[in-house]
């Protein structure tokens, strides 16, 4: 069906499709398709005859309705709807109409922000090409012309409102040039509305076309003469005055810029914004000292002075011991070149001067004068016209005001490919720059300049004085320095504030303007490392949230999300500093430290096995530092209880986001440092360290502390630990192979718990359960196992657990053929995995439904799977899951035929089982490598590399995938053959497999 275009403004014009327009007989039909089409409404046939035929009898108009219908019909009948009462347009198929769509267009753009409504009345003003229906008469028609003169005043206002709004909004954004042909066309239409002239005049101005301005006024004055024998408004005059008065004024004292700016493109366009919007008349650049306030403040003035008038006024405020409204109006007069006179207060002359100016006023380090600055607000109530834009470390805490954050530059990672692309390295090599001409950034310099630029977080001070430093030293002793002492942050040139000449200086100056007990909770609050919570901050530093809202509005602290702050770095270690010179107080702020994140790690550990997992996991990863920070304080104090509070929630935190090697790591360290074998924290140390070993493929190395730590709890009559440990050694035995035993230990792991009551465990055991029958084939207890655990798990209400046992009755589903049923418990169990953020389970949930997609003949799907699930286990380093997802990789890539990339990734596999020396894990590599080769049809290769991993062959569904091999390899190789490469593999050697199986022909 053909779109139907109908554009009635500036004329008429229909066209169907992209055919020639369509011929009527009379101008009567187009005018009748026309009324159709802008009411949007049934209209009866004897209504419609009135309305075009009115002047003739009742039966002709009739009659010459029908025709004007029947020719209707054949330009455009599916955009009608006829009968033998009614008309309408039928608003169904598919057709364009201008004055529709310019309607539409202006009631969207209100309330719209400014940049959205800009463009939604540009678009909509486009449209507007001419009056309605203009130049197109129907004769005898008078009240078909009455409703087109309606709909002509109407639309014709439409588009003067739209204009004025365009205008306005322009003028408000800081597009004056912009402005000035709107104001035209809407003079065009209107040339005696005041308003337009007005606004006219102020984009001219804005535009330093001053004399063009004064000669608008002009021309308002003698239209509004000519025709009304009036003279401008007050208003209009009143602008013309402030136009002629700012002509020869100066527009700005901002200082010239001595060196180059760098970065903040997102911040000045963001402040830009903001001083063009009418609502805002203080906004505040709030952040630490040397954090660049200064600087941004005078690029954003640079850039908005076409905003104002009059111009812009720059003054940068000193500290005063006397700083008062009376002198801040004083400083504020002098900048702006006001002479005061008689003895009227300079408060009162500064607001005269600004009442009747438009202009922009920045106040630069308004923290030196915060009871002063409340005069600001009487400043702006009394001078409509004027803002302020203030640069503080201190929020000015008035109803006006509306904060702007700074913090420092983007800072590049140690291994960023191109760290120049970032501000803070931008910055420092600009900087270095200046004081050694050819300096550029080496290949290897990449790391050093990442540790420079984050060892101050981006603070752009720092960067400069790091970068002064550039023709004495290199990027690495440079980084060190800091790292050492951030005193190296200093300059000795003159022509610097003496306040910005370190950090030390900056730092000193709000160090000075705080209060004695605002003093005590910033050197308290040091001990934090990665942020804090207000609970935390009053139960370590003393530190009330009030006072914790008082510090971060001082730029001392940041708030990060809804009660929860950080320091900067730098700011912490001068702190630390502060709070060193106490040895009293840093020994009782780090024990209260130590007390409150080990304390708190017990309290939450019962959240980490319910409803509530996920978010549990969030809050510790929000405070790991300090976690870390209270262990390793735990550790060196030989705080035993603090310690064995802390053990099981920090080992299950680290398991369930996959972070094996830091969890080896921690317990090792701190196993090594409780050297009493009697000691209970020891036996749950090694039982840990064992686990992180199992977990990151070392099978081996797992044994001797699972085995001491099961030993230590026997002896001790310790349950819970030796079951514990048990569970763990089961698991191990099960890797290695060892599944009798397996189940052996899981069996009996399962009735300690039993006995315990211990929920939480018992779902733990009775998944190790399951799993040793499955590879000892025993469907039944498997599924008895998982059952019982689903069951109690979701009574219990634990998410994760019943997810656990849904992924491993899919593997019961799939060994019994049952894919479909697998399909969905792992798609259920993976949204789970996924909303509590489980990466581990993840992976494992990911490569089992590979392993399904690929047995239902979706090899493409099934790649990408594992690829996702291998991503998941390389970042965690669970090496024995790599090796398994690296299998399936293998296996769908040679179901797709790409045989080299599937080599690869079985060569991969094959070296990461050598080094966790599991045999079920070779048999799975060499079952893979074996379905290679005989998708090559290398029937030989396949029988010889199938008949070395029977040996080892014990996953259950790796037998059966040898087994349907060996099937396949009958039929193609003769008894003999297949003899023959029985014996020669039972010559080979398993530290040999990885010579022979990729090169042995």
């Amino acid at each position: 069906m053909a779109n139907l275009q109908i554009h009635l403004l500036g004329g008429l014009q229909i066209r169907l499709g992209d055919g020639d327009p369509p011929h009527f007989v009379s101008s009567k039909a187009p005018a009748l398709l026309a009324y159709l089409a802008v009411t949007r409404r049934p209209h009866r046939r004897e209504a419609l005859a009135g309305l075009l035929w009115g002047e003739m009898p009742d039966d002709a108009a009739a009659n010459n309705l029908r025709q004007a219908l029947s020719s209707l019909r054949k330009a455009a009948e599916p955009h009608l709807r006829i009968d033998r009462d009614e008309v309408a347009f039928n608003a169904d198929a598919p057709y364009f109409l201008d004055v529709e769509l310019f309607s539409d267009l202006l009631r969207l753009q209100r309330g719209q922000p400014p940049a959205q409504g800009i463009g939604l009345l540009r678009r909509a003003l486009s449209l507007y090409q001419g009056e309605f229906l203009a130049g197109f008469h129907v004769r005898d028609a008078p009240d078909f012309e009455e409703w087109v003169l309606g709909q002509r005043v109407q639309l014709r206002d439409l588009a003067l409102d739209g204009l004025e709004s365009l205008t306005r909004l322009l003028i408000e954004s800081g597009q004056c040039q912009e402005a000035i042909p709107v104001t035209a066309q809407l003079l065009a239409l209107d040339p005696w509305r005041e308003e337009a002239h007005r606004w006219r005049m102020l984009a001219l101005a804005r535009c330093r076309q001053t004399s063009a301005a004064l000669a608008q006024y002009q021309s308002c004055r003698a239209i509004l003469r000519q025709e009304f024998d009036a003279d401008p408004s007050a208003e209009t005059t009143a602008l013309y005055q402030r136009i002629r008065a700012a002509q020869n004024a100066p527009r700005h004292n901002l200082p010239g810029a001595t060196t180059d700016f760098v970065g903040r493109e997102e911040d000045l366009a963001a402040l830009a914004g903001l001083l063009a919007h009418p609502a805002n008349r203080l906004l505040t650049i709030l952040g630490p000292g040397g954090v660049g306030k200064t600087r941004l403040a005078l690029e954003v003035a640079r850039g908005c002075e076409p905003l104002f008038l009059d111009g812009v006024c720059f003054l940068s405020l000193l500290p005063d011991p006397q700083a008062g409204p009376e002198q801040l109006a004083q400083a504020l007069a002098q900048a702006l070149n006001c002479r005061l006179t008689g003895p009227a207060p300079a408060a009162t002359q500064v607001v005269a001067f600004l009442r009747s100016k438009e202009m922009l006023l920045v106040l630069d380090n308004l923290e030196e004068w915060l009871e002063a600055a409340t005069w600001l607000s009487h400043l702006l109530a009394q001078a409509p016209d004027v803002k302020i834009l203030a640069t503080s470390r201190q929020r000015l805490d008035l109803q006006a005001e509306r904060v702007f954050p700074l913090q420092g530059l983007p800072c590049p990672a140690p291994e960023e490919a191109d760290p120049a692309a970032l501000a803070a390295a931008q910055l420092f090599v600009r900087r270095a720059q200046r004081v050694q001409p050819d300096f550029a950034l080496a290949p290897g310099d990449c790391p050093a300049l990442a540790r420079i630029c984050q060892a101050v977080q981006g603070l752009p001070l720092g960067i400069e004085l790091a970068a002064a430093w550039a023709h004495q030293l290199n990027l690495a002793e440079i980084a060190a320095a800091i790292e050492r002492s951030f005193d190296f942050l200093a300059t000795t040139r003159q022509d610097v504030s003496p306040r910005q000449r370190s950090l030390r200086a900056v730092f000193d100056v709000s160090w000075q303007r705080l209060t004695e007990a605002e003093q005590a909770a910033f050197m308290r609050l040091s001990v934090f490392r990665g942020g804090l919570t207000r609970a935390a901050g009053q139960a370590i530093a003393e530190c009330s949230p009030a006072r914790l809202s008082a510090l971060a509005d001082q730029s001392l602290l940041q708030r990060v999300s809804s009660g929860r702050f950080v320091m900067h770095e730098v700011l912490r270690q001068y702190a630390h500093e502060k709070l060193s010179a106490l040895p009293d107080a840093q020994e009782e702020t780090q024990d209260k430290h130590c007390a409150y994140f080990t304390g708190w790690l017990g309290e939450i550990e019962p959240a980490l096995h319910g409803a509530e997992q996920k978010e549990t996991l969030e809050k510790i990863q929000a405070d790991l530092e300090n976690v870390r920070s209270a262990w390793q304080r735990a550790l060196a104090k030989n705080d035993r209880a603090a310690l064995s509070g802390a053990v099981q929630p920090l080992y299950d935190f680290y398991r369930m986001r996959g972070f094996f090697r830091e969890g080896l790591d921690v317990f090792e360290q701190a196993s090594a440092a409780t050297p009493a074998a009697h000691d209970p924290l020891q036996r749950q140390l090694l039982a840990r360290l064992g686990k992180f070993h199992a977990l990151l493929g070392s099978y081996r190395a797992s044994e001797p502390p699972l085995r001491q730590s099961l030993e230590l709890s026997r002896l001790a009559g310790a349950e819970s630990d030796a079951a514990f440990a048990l569970r763990q050694l089961g698991a191990t035995a099960w890797m290695l192979g060892e599944f009798e035993q397996a189940r052996d230990l899981l069996g009996e792991n399962v009735e300690i718990q039993k006995r315990l009551h211990d929920a939480p465990a018992l779902l733990q055991s009775l998944l190790g359960l399951s799993g040793a029958c499955y590879m000892l084939g025993d469907l039944e207890g498997m599924t008895e196992a998982d059952e019982t655990g689903r069951r109690l798990a979701q009574a219990e209400g634990n998410r994760a657990m019943t997810a656990h046992f849904s992924t491993a009755l899919a593997n019961v589903a799939y060994l019994r053929g049952d894919l479909a049923a697998s399909r969905r418990l792992l798609t259920e169990s993976l949204a789970t995995y996924e909303a509590l953020a489980d990466r581990e389970s993840r992976a494992l949930a990911l490569y089992l439904l590979a392993r399904a997609a690929l047995a239902q003949d979706r090899a493409t799907e099934s790649a990408e799977l594992a690829r996702e699930s291998l991503a998941i286990r390389r970042e965690i380093e669970n090496r024995g899951g790599i090796v398994e997802s690296l299998c399936m990789v293998g296996r769908a890539l040679t179901a797709q035929e790409r045989f080299p990339e599937a080599i690869e990734a079985y060569r991969e596999a094959l070296a990461l089982a050598r080094a966790a020396q599991s045999e079920p894990v070779f048999a799975y590599v060499f079952v893979g490598l074996a379905g290679l080769a005989h998708r090559q049809r290398e029937d030989r290769r396949a029988a010889l590399i199938l008949a070395f991993a029977a040996r080892y062959a014990s996953f259950p569904d790796t037998r059966a995938e040898a087994a349907q091999l060996r099937q396949a390899l009958q039929v193609r190789l003769s008894p003999s053959e297949l003899s023959a490469c029985a014996d020669r593999a039972q010559q080979m050697d398993l530290e040999d497999a990885g010579e022979w199986v990729f090169v042995d022909k």
